[in-house]
């Protein structure tokens, strides 16, 4: 019973709100600004404060944050933090989620994970034995000519097993002094190769021994490791090099089917101020430009100013009466939240990703993935909106237009 109690709290202490409507989340004590430190509000009430729900700072007409009663509870960092929250448009229920992944989702593994990062943090001195490897061992790692299933090993692997040499104190050491320390300097590619696929047939030799009572023999293992390197290298060198498939070498623009438009869109993200743009155009069958729009806004992250600019796209959609269109985006990860039910995104894009669902399920659209060189003209609008302050309105400037031109269909 003890254990349970304790994996509830620590359940309970992994939520926050995602906001939606702000009816239920308390504004100055739960959970719910994910870009500030615990995630909550630490200015104090002004005297005689009557907002107290989240909902009290969202304008109801607008359903934009209410900047000026932010402006006068609120330190300026919480204000540009809270500011940068979407606010979801068709007034749904507020909801708590879990804040230690992607989807919202509690799993055991991202419980546990949050778990032992807690307890590191609690403990220091017991976590210093511990050794956590460089990203960039992990990239040299991956760069590695061998099978994939030989690097597999390092993942599932006790990497804290101890080693003989005097010099290094565990095996994720040693690896990573071979990867990325003096030993790489003297280390080919191929060699790296050869001792990884001794590795893996180690562990292979390993699990036999467990599982079926096979006594290792070393001289074996090594000659079976060898055999299955050098084969390898042969067939990756010796193989022909393969032609991507001919829609990726198309360079055009792809066209709806008549009747039907399709819209691009795309944002352009700068960090360093959270200062974003977003571009979105329409075309037709014959790549005849019908609804186009840019302009500037604040987002917390790149993939929030790729939702901002799809929500703006079916927004147009909308006004436009349109009941069957196609829209296309660069962002990947932000395409699969529409094609894949269990898929929501991070905390800064669900509330535009919710709206452009419910939106969605009264309608035949589609929503699309496409590489940047098929998104352009939406790119172009973007960039040149954030960098150059234009804003796309009116006549199609030449530029612009040679761009069009080049993307109908020859």
């Amino acid at each position: 019973m003890g254990s349970l109690l304790v994996g509830k709290k620590a359940v309970e202490e992994g939520l926050r709100w995602s906001i939606d409507n702000g009816k239920s989340v308390q504004f100055w004590t739960d959970v719910w600004v994910c870009n500030l430190p615990q995630c909550r509000i630490q200015s104090i009430p002004p005297p005689n404060c009557n907002w107290n729900k989240l909902a009290d700072f969202i304008n109801q007409d607008t359903q934009a944050w209410d900047l000026g009663r932010l402006s006068v509870c609120v330190s300026a960092e919480e204000m540009k933090a809270i500011s940068l929250i979407p606010i979801n448009l068709m007034k749904k229920e507020d909801k708590r989620i879990w804040s230690h992944n992607k989807s919202g989702q509690y799993t055991v593994k991202s419980g546990y994970n949050q778990e032992y990062k807690n307890n590191v943090s609690a403990n220091p001195e017991q976590a210093s034995t511990s050794h956590s490897p460089s990203k960039s061992m992990w990239k040299k790692l991956w760069s590695v000519p061998t099978m994939p299933k030989t690097r597999a090993v390092w993942f599932g692997s006790g990497k804290t097993y101890w080693t003989t040499d005097h010099d290094t104190s565990s095996a994720i050491k040693w690896m990573e002094e071979l990867l990325c320390g003096n030993m790489a300097k003297e280390t080919t590619l191929e060699t790296m190769a050869a001792i990884f696929q001794v590795c893996w047939a180690i562990w292979k030799a390993r699990t036999a021994y467990i599982f079926s009572a096979k006594y290792p023999n070393p001289v074996e293992i090594i000659e079976l490791a060898t055999k299955a390197n050098r084969d390898y290298l042969l067939a990756i060198f010796r193989s022909p090099k393969v032609s991507p498939p001919q829609q990726i070498l198309e360079r055009n623009w792809s066209p709806p089917p008549s009747s039907v438009l399709k819209f691009n869109c795309d944002g352009e993200y700068k960090s360093s101020c959270s200062l974003a743009a977003f571009g979105v155009i329409a075309r037709d069958y014959g790549g005849v430009a019908q609804h186009w729009r840019s302009g500037k806004t604040m987002a917390a992250s790149a993939i929030a100013i790729e939702a901002w600019a799809l929500r703006i796209a079916c927004g147009a959609a909308l006004n436009l009466g349109l009941f069957q269109v196609i829209f296309e985006s660069d962002c990947l990860e932000l395409v699969n939240c529409f094609n894949h039910p269990n898929v929501s995104g991070p905390w800064d894009i669900r509330a535009m990703v919710e709206d452009i669902r419910g939106w969605a399920s009264t309608r035949k659209w589609s929503f699309l993935w496409c590489p940047r060189k098929k998104n352009r003209v939406a790119h172009w609008l973007a960039t040149n909106c954030l960098n150059r302050n234009f804003v796309f309105s009116g006549c199609i400037p030449p530029e612009l237009q040679c761009l069009l031109d080049f993307d109908v269909p020859t």
